[in-house]
């Protein structure tokens, strides 16, 4: 089914902490055969190494514009006394000009966007 150099080379690379994408990427086997053959010879998947989400919002006052918080997702939701999910539900609300208890902006996004112009 898969030959001793595919399997080799699926050892060989999982040995250096490289995920299922990552090995085919390197050694041009096809993902779903790298991930066949890593459950075959027993192995478990390695997580993805992706950088966290770290953008920066704003919470201002919806009449005075008035910035009264600057921090991460989880820091704003505590400080607007919202859980982590109806804030993001909050921050599109707010986008949409449809959330009146505060306004929200995503600020990295929007320096992003005016660097642009």
């Amino acid at each position: 089914m898969y030959n001793a150099i595919q399997i080799g080379e699926v050892r060989r690379l999982y040995a250096k902490g490289l995920n299922d994408y990552e090995i085919a990427s390197i050694s041009g086997i096809p993902r779903y055969t790298v991930r066949r053959i890593r459950i075959r010879e027993g192995l478990k998947p390695v997580k993805s190494k992706r950088a966290p989400h770290l953008a920066i919002y704003e919470v201002c006052h919806p009449g005075t514009g008035e910035v009264l918080f600057t921090g991460s997702a989880p820091d704003a939701a505590a400080f607007t006394g919202l859980n982590i999910k109806s804030f993001f539900t909050s921050v599109s609300r707010s986008n949409k000009g449809i959330y009146k208890r505060f306004i929200i902006r995503n600020v990295k996004r929007e320096e992003k966007f005016l660097h642009e112009q």
